[in-house]
């Protein structure tokens, strides 16, 4: 299973709508870390290779250029994601 890390950094505040936008696109995890004294935002997408460009067109439509975002290949993750949706079910 071929995975990405997308890392978004904006001023823009990331919204519940823009999680649930991309929520059913693949998206095994999602973080984000808010430094205030900076005011950016770093939103981070654990996600299947295959949606990758459907989040990052979701993603240049919320923000619009004022945005950096960095795609990264993932040889590993632990737990695994199967992992970690059978984690999410047993809650």
């Amino acid at each position: 299973m071929a995975i990405r890390l997308i890392q978004i950094v904006t001023s823009h505040p990331v919204t519940e709508e823009l999680k649930r936008a991309i929520e059913n696109l693949g998206v095994i995890d999602t973080w984000k870390m808010v430094d205030s004294e900076l005011g950016l935002t770093r939103f981070s997408v654990l996600a299947l290779i295959e949606e990758t460009q459907s989040i990052v067109d979701i993603l240049q439509t919320h923000f619009g250029l004022d945005v950096r975002i960095v795609i990264q290949e993932v040889e590993a993750t632990v737990p695994k994601p199967e992992e970690s949706k059978k984690e999410n079910r047993d809650l």
